[in-house]
């Protein structure tokens, strides 16, 4: 079995889909016990969201793009990761 060198993202808030299908190569979330890296191959997991800096980079850039998020759930999932946030808010 090959291991996924890449993660499809989707975020959704209440209100909106911030992000939908996203081919990134890494993404930061700030879990309940503490920041988590998340790289293609990571192992499946569910996690609450704590208030925090949520960040992805998106595949073959090098620069992270950077959000505050509020609270919510994150599931990791093969390739496939999906955040439901409270709230989300971009920096740039």
């Amino acid at each position: 079995m090959a291991l996924a060198t890449r993660i499809s993202l989707d975020v959704f808030t209440p209100e909106k889909e911030a992000v939908k299908g996203l081919e990134v190569g890494g993404i930061i979330i700030p879990g309940e016990l503490g920041q988590m890296h998340v790289l293609p191959g990571h192992v499946s997991l569910v996690t609450n969201l704590k208030s925090g800096t949520f960040a992805y980079r998106e595949q073959g850039q090098e620069e992270w793009k950077r959000a505050v998020v509020s609270g919510g759930f994150a599931q990791i999932c093969g390739a496939k990761v999906t955040v439901l946030a409270e709230t989300i808010e971009y920096s740039n």
